[in-house]
């Protein structure tokens, strides 16, 4: 920039000193509650930030232009710069109007550099990057684990970095093993794949929170640890080194011993119950009769039996027992219909009634029971997915 200074304001010409100095930074330049830009910089600023250009003063016969932003939220501003591969060196007030005013009537505020922003190779950018976003991140290009748990225990690695060298030689041996052996690491990753979330479940089960839905989910997921564990074992030393025994044992010896039956996993108990066996015998067998009334009554041929209609001949058996019920049940005037009972279907509608609630009773029984007894084995439950997660 070529400018014929002695036009200048003092201002500007302190401006334009500074600017001298930093030629391949933008300049952000301190006045007042404002950062402001002036000349090229403001013209490149005010297109990038969306921000309105002024003017202010002349150069060289020449109007400047000029461009701010509120040192107070200067942050976001600056942040939107860089990533877009701008420098930019930050000029403030080193010093208050007052003290100025003490060096003489024109003198104006000393201001210098006192920072650097440039593109944030130092911002690792763990989980995400300044936008909130997760593309672009650390986890994001490291993150290949298969199951909740084991990624769940990466950011948790990330967050906490290991300071122990024997524990990170530890992680660094069964990195290796796996990096070198590809079948085993196939195999234990297409196992852990099909293993559900045993963390969450567990906790919900123990909480109270947990649902039949979950109970089948823990017993699966044991099921899989199981055929893990048996996988694990049968691996042996080779030329590429082994999987250190601390992974084998964490998987076998974790008391998977736990046995949770399908039927009660989900809640659909077997028939050889006896309490339940006892409460569905105590509702008969009145199956045909639902079925009989629920034919003659919705079927669409009825409608016919208004005057001068027929009557399906399938029907001809069975009206005598519609008659019956019609003329000796009890009545219930609804707004446009009439409600018909007999004695032996209120009968019937309470001994329903009270099974259904004695079958919900016992279910929740038997829920609470194997809740119980997850709740016994919760910690080595927590252990075997613990070291699941590590593998995966």
């Amino acid at each position: 920039m070529s400018f014929i200074r002695e036009k200048n304001t003092p201002v500007m010409e302190q401006y334009l000193n500074l600017k001298a100095q930093y030629k391949v930074h933008l300049l952000f330049y301190r006045l007042g509650d404002f950062y402001e830009l002036f000349f090229d910089d403001a013209i490149k600023a005010a297109k990038l930030l969306n921000i309105v250009i002024t003017k202010r003063g002349n150069s060289d016969g020449q109007e400047i232009p000029m461009c701010g932003v509120p040192a107070h939220s200067s942050e976001s501003y600056l942040h939107k710069l860089i990533d877009l591969g701008f420098k930019v060196a930050i000029c403030d007030q080193l010093e208050t109007a007052d003290e100025a005013k003490k060096r003489g009537y024109k003198s104006i505020v000393k201001r210098d550099v006192v920072r650097f922003v440039t593109p944030a190779r130092r911002n690792l950018e763990l989980f995400s990057t300044q936008f909130g976003e997760k593309k672009g991140s650390l986890i994001s290009v490291i993150d290949h684990t298969v199951t909740a748990s084991g990624g769940r225990l990466l950011k948790q690695m990330l967050a906490s970095p290991l300071t122990c060298s024997k524990a990170i030689n530890l992680r660094l041996s069964t990195a290796q093993f796996f990096v070198n052996n590809h079948e085993p690491r196939r195999k234990i990753r297409e196992i852990l794949s099909n293993i559900p979330d045993i963390e969450r479940s567990l906790s919900r089960l123990i909480l109270g929170r947990g649902s039949p839905k979950d109970m089948n989910l823990l017993k699966v997921g044991l099921g899989k640890t199981l055929e893990l564990s048996e996988f694990l074992c049968k691996i042996e030393s080779g030329e590429n080194g082994s999987l250190p025994q601390q992974y084998v044992i964490q998987v076998a010896d974790t008391g998977i011993q736990m046995q949770i039956p399908a039927s009660r996993a989900g809640m659909t108990v077997k028939s050889d119950e006896s309490e339940l066996s006892t409460i569905h015998k105590s509702l008969g067998n009145h199956k045909d009769l639902f079925v009989l009334l629920n034919r003659a009554i919705l079927d669409n041929n009825l409608s016919s039996l208004k005057e001068g209609g027929f009557i399906n001949p399938i029907y001809n058996s069975e009206l005598s027992e519609l008659s019956y019920i019609l003329n000796n049940s009890n009545k219930q005037s609804l707004a446009n219909s009439m409600r018909y009972t007999t004695n032996e279907l209120k009968e019937l509608e309470n001994k329903i009634l009270t099974a259904r609630d004695a079958t919900i009773g016992l279910e929740v029984k038997i829920f609470s029971e194997l809740c119980s007894e997850v709740a016994k084995e919760s910690e080595k439950i927590a252990l075997a997915a613990n070291a699941l997660a590590k593998l995966d």
